[in-house]
């Protein structure tokens, strides 16, 4: 695919074996949802693919990979002179210090936030009621367990605040501010940032990115926050952020222990580090080989992915070009063209034959609060709307289309059905932007439709895996 940001090379050219990416590339295959990715060295891509129906241009839910894009602001804003990491969260608002602060959380400072070190032992927005409410004055009024500074725990209420105190003390959003001095410059579309009901971006999570911005991210990172000669992340600050801040040796997985920066992961391999989001989302910048890998999915295991790049592509990674490949490269490309994402085994099978209806069902009540059920069957689709929410869906095709599926607004969905009996219908929709993919498993008998549906990306919540059942009305 092609890239305008980084003009594309051969792998050969750029001291990596095109041999050893299409078996990186094999590797994610495997995985259970690898979405796109960019794999860039000296400036030029190496290696770029998605699986469709997923793109490298369209944005993609970051989750926790926001943080770093948070960090970064907090940086800019200490070198403009408008805080200090070291300033007392606190004291940005003293509207809010009534005794219901405590004394402890009156400590906390921006730098014990950026090292995820408030002192709380579990993320502070479990003292935040997210549908309402001012989430800043609920987490200022939380009692953290130890001292600030203390110790490590991953903490995506301390992102918010750093990005309420931005928001304070700049007048504009983290988006906002991001947008002159670091998102237009690396040619990125000012992006979707979600907000908490009083309007400040939630920073923890809820940046949209495509993966070719992320890679452009990555990039910058990779030259010490520097583009073209210009410093859009003051550099010092920029080395600590990636450096050994918090020691987060208490986590499970490998890449999740070796140390913790200021919203940054350090990584096993020497000088590499990341940001990253819940089911694979990555910013992984590896200054030793002057590489960058951009990343999305909806995985389980993340620590999958870089076990694969550390253990397939850096030992495939020489200072100098190697000979060029021809046929290596060809069946590299060959195998990034034709990347398709998973649907169900039974999604394979030729649909049985199936009727030509439509039905509405009123629905009893149910867990997602779905009131009223729509189905249309045609020669070559079908229709699921619900609170109008449509999914159109297309027998031994995807059919691409938008709805609020697993986003407060809408966005891209792509859908394929099909009949495995006469009366049992398989819809399945992968969310396109985000990690979401849904099953629709519809039971027909004489009036009435039962209905499960049902995820298996672990991030969601139990509500999405629900069973309804209907009575037709028409």
């Amino acid at each position: 695919m092609k890239q305008t940001f980084f003009p594309e090379s051969s792998p050969e050219s750029l001291g990596i074996s095109s041999k050893a990416l299409e078996d990186f590339v094999c590797a994610l295959d495997a995985l259970d949802q690898a979405h796109s990715f960019v794999l860039v060295r000296h400036g030029r891509t190496a290696a770029a693919g998605a699986w469709r129906p997923y793109s490298l241009d369209l944005p993609h839910e970051l989750f926790s990979l926001s943080k770093s894009f948070v960090s970064v602001a907090v940086g800019i804003a200490q070198g403009e002179g408008r805080l200090s990491i070291h300033d007392r969260i606190a004291d940005f608002f003293p509207e809010y210090l009534t005794d219901d602060v405590p004394p402890v959380m009156r400590r906390v400072t921006l730098r014990d936030a950026l090292r995820m070190s408030t002192g709380h032992d579990r993320c502070s927005f479990a003292f935040v009621d997210f549908e309402r409410g001012d989430w800043v004055k609920q987490i200022l009024e939380s009692t953290p367990a130890w001292e600030p500074g203390e110790r490590f725990a991953y903490n995506s209420g301390a992102t918010f605040l750093l990005a309420a105190v931005i928001r304070k003390v700049t007048g504009q959003n983290v988006s906002e501010y991001l947008r002159t001095r670091l998102f237009d410059p690396l040619g990125i579309t000012p992006p979707q940032w979600d907000n908490s009901p009083t309007g400040i971006n939630i920073g923890g999570w809820g940046l949209w990115l495509s993966t070719q911005d992320i890679a452009k991210f990555a990039h910058l990172l990779l030259n010490k926050g520097n583009l073209d000669g210009k410093q859009l992340i003051p550099a010092d600050y920029l080395k600590e952020a990636v450096s050994f801040q918090s020691d987060n040796s208490m986590n499970g997985w490998a890449d999740w222990k070796v140390g913790y920066g200021y919203q940054f992961w350090l990584c096993r391999p020497r000088n590499a580090f990341r940001g990253d989001g819940a089911n694979g989302q990555y910013a992984v910048v590896m200054p030793d080989q002057d590489m960058v890998f951009a990343f999305t999915s909806g995985l389980h295991d993340m620590q999958l992915v870089l076990d694969h790049l550390w253990d397939i592509v850096l030992p495939a990674v020489h200072d100098a070009p190697l000979p060029e490949d021809p046929a290596a490269y060809q069946s590299l490309r060959t195998r990034l063209n034709g990347l398709t994402a998973k649907i169900p085994d039974k999604l394979k099978k030729p649909s049985v034959p199936h009727p030509v209806f439509e039905s509405r069902y009123a629905l009893a009540p149910n867990g997602y609060g779905f009131r009223e059920l729509t189905v249309s069957s045609s020669g070559d689709s079908c229709t699921l709307e619900t609170d109008g929410v449509r999914i159109p869906a297309g027998f031994g095709k995807l059919i691409v289309s938008e709805a609020p599926l697993a986003s407060k607004t809408p966005k891209r969905i792509a859908a394929q059905a099909a009949w495995i009996d006469g009366s049992t219908l398989i819809v399945y929709v992968f969310c396109v932007q985000t990690t979401a993919r849904f099953t629709y498993e519809l039971h027909f008998e004489d009036d009435f439709v039962s209905v499960r549906r049902s995820t298996p990306v672990l991030f969601f919540s139990d509500k999405d895996n629900i069973l309804f059942h209907g009575k037709r009305i028409s």
